[in-house]
């Protein structure tokens, strides 16, 4: 009896933790003019293009676009959700165009 008691809080707990439990999102980066795809998106290394930012993030990611002019289209491979969006805006307000009539790179 104290095997089952102990086996049904145990999976009320497994349960109860997977169901809370969200992935932690990420905040990346882009760089027109001194980004690098090979880098890791983040603040001091960012990411130079819209397609490397569309190909790489997932539902409650953040994609601030640092000052300057993008010449890549932006398309997303991954989809957000109701309340866990994939988010794309410029760093500062108005400081980042997505001109998009460019090559994707």
């Amino acid at each position: 009896m104290r095997k089952q008691s102990l086996l049904v809080l145990m999976t009320f707990v497994f349960c109860f933790v997977f169901l809370i439990y969200k992935a932690e999102s990420a905040t990346y980066y882009l760089d027109a003019v001194n980004g690098d795809d090979a880098n890791p998106g983040s603040e001091s290394q960012p990411w130079k293009t819209p397609t490397k930012a569309g190909n790489t993030a997932v539902a409650g990611d953040t994609v601030l676009f640092k000052p300057g002019t993008y010449t890549a289209q932006l398309a997303t491979v991954n989809s957000g959700s109701a309340g866990n969006l994939i988010t794309f805006k410029a760093q500062t307000r108005r400081t980042a165009i997505l001109d998009g009539g460019g090559q994707i790179s």
